[in-house]
């Protein structure tokens, strides 16, 4: 069975919740499985795409924070 993936693309600000605590103007997300595999801007996400994601979300106008777990 094949994984499949997901594009969140054009995040306002993607903030990461690395230790530098990077903030992404236009950012985006490439998840496959329940595995996160590329974080950058839009465009050099989608850059690195060997094809299209199974799935693309467009979050314009909204904040992405992959990983952050609210408990």
């Amino acid at each position: 069975m094949t994984e499949k993936s997901l594009l969140l693309k054009n995040a306002l600000v993607l903030a990461t919740m690395d230790d530098a605590r990077r903030e992404i103007a236009d950012g985006a997300v490439l998840v496959k499985g329940r595995q996160i595999m590329a974080v950058g801007t839009t465009a050099e996400v989608m850059a690195g795409l060997e094809r299209t994601a199974d799935e693309t979300i467009d979050l314009s106008g909204h904040v992405l924070l992959p990983g952050l777990v609210n408990t």
